[in-house]
């Protein structure tokens, strides 16, 4: 019997990951420098993901920074009478999504030196790139997550013809092929296993690693959160958080 999907899924996904690990090493170390001289500063942290996971894989995680902060806003509408089924209904227009982004972060509490981690697999469509040219006008400092290959195959959506490249002072490389999935099944015309949400992981975690070394080498005490299933790690966790709030106001 020959090699499982499964492991030749995993096999893919070393190709992909060893060689973008070693090639992004540059802009994690420039991005690293950024949040840890926003951080210093009094400047927050955000993570805007248009993709699959990374605010729940980055925000309240143990081992994770408690500077990061989901930068989430969504508007749901539900009038669908009971056991109808839904009708198709026509696509927001590029001016309604400009008012839309415009309006979530008036409200949002982002403000001129926070820096956003802004996260799509292509950079493309309209609405990561109005986020990104948004963010840009007030004066927030951009990094990046996105595919350069898949950017480039893909047109831009956008009226400006941008892209998040574009707006992004530091990019980090995903290093997602074009199509995103990665394995071939015999017999079965689509590819499957994505492999964007693993790499987008990795690249995140390895910035924060060294944000906190530079915090530590700089003799800044890193918020980290502890495991919540540790005893006595939910009072120690809340003291982090006021102290990181607290480094916040002075």
């Amino acid at each position: 019997m020959g090699e499982t999907a499964g492991m030749r899924y995993w096999t893919a996904l070393q190709a992909i990951l060893q060689p973008m690990v070693v090639s992004q090493s540059d802009p994690i170390q420039r991005a690293a420098d950024l949040v840890v001289h926003a951080l210093a500063k009094g400047h927050r942290l955000y993570i805007y993901d248009t993709g699959h996971m990374l605010q729940r894989e980055l925000v309240n995680r143990a081992g994770g920074l408690i500077a990061m902060t989901p930068l989430t806003f969504d508007l749901h509408i539900d009038h669908t009478i009971a056991h109808e089924a839904p009708r198709s209904r026509p696509g927001a227009t590029e001016e309604e999504v400009r008012g839309y982004v415009a309006y979530a972060l008036k409200q949002a509490d982002v403000h001129p030196g926070d820096v956003v981690i802004v996260a799509s697999v292509t950079g493309a469509r309209v609405l990561p790139v109005e986020v990104a040219l948004q963010l840009k006008t007030r004066g927030i400092r951009i990094i990046g997550l996105t595919s350069r290959e898949y950017s480039a195959f893909v047109p831009a959506q956008h009226s400006s013809g941008k892209k998040l490249i574009d707006f992004s002072e530091i990019v980090i490389d995903n290093a997602c092929t074009v199509g995103d999935a990665a394995l071939s099944i015999s017999g079965f015309g689509d590819r499957v296993g994505p492999t964007t949400g693993i790499s987008a992981a990795i690249l995140m975690w390895m910035l924060c690693a060294e944000v906190v070394e530079r915090q530590v080498g700089s003799g800044a005490t890193p918020r980290v959160l502890e495991s919540m299933n540790l005893p006595g790690a939910p009072e120690r966790n809340r003291t982090k958080a006021l102290q990181y709030l607290a480094h916040e106001l002075e």
